[in-house]
């Protein structure tokens, strides 16, 4: 469940995790397809961002 994916794992294994896909992904491509690529995954996450927002906020108890 993507509601599930989004409070596991800490930032720095989000972070390697895209790092890894990333290299995966640039492996054989040419400079032009890499530059494409780039460009669909910030597209696709500015989409993202723009639906996060207009979901209704959550107010989570504070830890501490």
């Amino acid at each position: 469940e993507v509601n599930a994916m989004a409070g596991q794992g800490s930032g720095g294994m989000w972070v390697t995790t895209a790092a890894i896909l990333a290299l995966q992904l640039a492996e054989g491509r040419s400079a032009q397809e890499l530059s494409l690529l780039a460009a669909f995954f910030t597209v696709l996450g500015d989409n993202l961002a723009l639906l996060a927002g207009q979901l209704p906020q959550v107010n989570l108890p504070e830890t501490e």
